[in-house]
C-alpha cells in the first residue's frame, strides 16, 4: 500500500483550517450584530400604550352650537360649567339677541365687540331713554342648581337720575330685577366682572332670557353702558 503524500496530508489540514477560521468568523459576526440590533421595547410593566396620552382635562372646551345659536356649553375652570354663553361679537344679532328702542335719540347696538346704549357715534346717550336689549331663551336642564349669570361691563350715567337695569324671566312674561346701575362703576372706564344668583329649575327645566333695560331723564347725558362676554353657568 502506496502511503499517502505529505502534499495531501497538508491540503487537508489547510481545508480543515480554512472551514474552522470560517466557522468562527461566522459565529462572531452573529454574536455582534445580535448585540447591535437587540430589543429596545420596554418590558410589559414600563411599556407606554399610545392611548394613555388621552386624559380627560376637566378645562378642555366642550363647546357646540345650540337650537338658538348661542354657543354651550363648555367647561369654565374645574367647577362651573358654563350652560350657555355669547362673547358678543359681529354674528350676535344672528343669534337670537332683539333690540326695542322704545324711547329717545339712542339706543343698544352691536359695537364690534360689545352690546352698547348710547349714539352709534360713540357719543353718549339722549335724554328720555328708554331701551331694552333682550336675549335669546336659553334652555337650563331640569334640576339645575347652583346658576350665576356673570357678564363683564362698564357704566357712566347720571347719578341717580339715568338707570341700567339688569333682569331675567323664567316663564317669558314676569322679569325680575338683579341688579340697578346709575353713576359709573369702580375704576371706570375700566371693565368689571359682574355675577348673579339665578334659581333653580325644579323637575322639569326652564327657558331663561335676560334683559338690559336703560332709562334716562329729560336731561344731563353720559357715555352710556356697555356689555360683553355673557354667560350662565352652573357650580362653582
Amino acid at each position: 500500500m502506496k502511503p499517502k503524500s505529505c502534499k495531501s496530508r497538508n491540503s487537508s489540514i489547510s481545508k480543515s483550517l480554512v472551514s474552522c477560521i470560517a466557522l468562527v468568523l461566522m459565529t462572531v459576526f452573529t454574536f455582534v450584530i445580535g448585540c447591535g440590533s437587540g430589543d429596545n421595547s420596554a418590558s410589559p410593566d414600563t411599556k407606554k400604550d399610545p392611548s394613555s396620552n388621552s386624559v380627560s382635562d376637566p378645562n378642555d372646551s366642550l363647546s357646540t352650537i345650540n337650537d338658538e345659536g348661542a354657543i354651550a356649553p363648555e367647561r369654565n375652570g374645574s367647577a362651573s360649567i358654563i350652560l350657555w354663553t355669547d362673547p358678543v361679537d359681529s354674528s350676535s344679532m344672528n343669534r337670537g339677541w332683539y333690540i326695542a328702542d322704545r324711547s329717545g335719540p339712542a339706543f343698544w347696538y352691536l359695537t364690534p365687540n360689545t352690546f352698547r346704549e348710547g349714539a352709534t357715534n360713540g357719543g353718549n346717550y339722549g335724554n328720555d331713554e328708554n331701551d331694552f336689549l333682550y336675549s335669546p331663551q336659553i334652555w337650563v336642564p331640569p334640576n339645575s342648581t347652583g346658576l350665576y349669570l356673570q357678564f363683564t361691563t362698564h357704566y357712566r350715567t347720571e347719578y341717580n337720575y339715568d338707570f341700567g337695569y339688569v333682569k331675567y324671566t323664567s316663564n317669558g312674561s314676569t322679569y325680575t330685577t338683579l341688579d340697578t346701575y346709575h353713576g359709573s362703576n369702580p375704576g371706570y372706564p375700566g371693565w368689571i366682572t359682574k355675577r348673579y344668583s339665578l334659581p333653580s329649575t325644579g323637575s322639569s327645566g326652564k327657558y331663561y332670557r335676560l334683559r338690559f333695560r336703560f332709562t334716562s331723564d329729560g336731561s344731563v347725558t353720559y357715555p352710556g353702558w356697555q356689555i360683553d362676554d355673557i354667560k350662565l353657568t352652573r357650580g362653582g
